[in-house]
């Protein structure tokens, strides 16, 4: 005879711990994004030449993975 590992209650908590889990660590993964997306903006607030020439690195580096145009 084999017992199921469903809780009785009504509720399923084993399977809500993995979800609950991933959604913390990717809302953390978010706020730590976020972050640095603020930083680096205000190191470079103002001057169009950096942002520029950071655009045209980002877009050298699609090209190099192979990311579609």
């Amino acid at each position: 005879m084999t017992t199921s590992t469903i809780p009785t209650n009504g509720h399923c908590n084993s399977l809500r711990e993995p979800v609950r889990a991933g959604l913390a660590r990717n809302a953390a993964l978010l706020g730590v994004l976020g972050v640095a997306y603020a930083i680096v903006r205000g190191l470079t607030a103002g001057d169009l030449a950096v942002v520029t020439e950071n655009a045209g690195a980002i877009i050298d580096l699609q090209h190099a993975l192979g990311f579609p145009k």
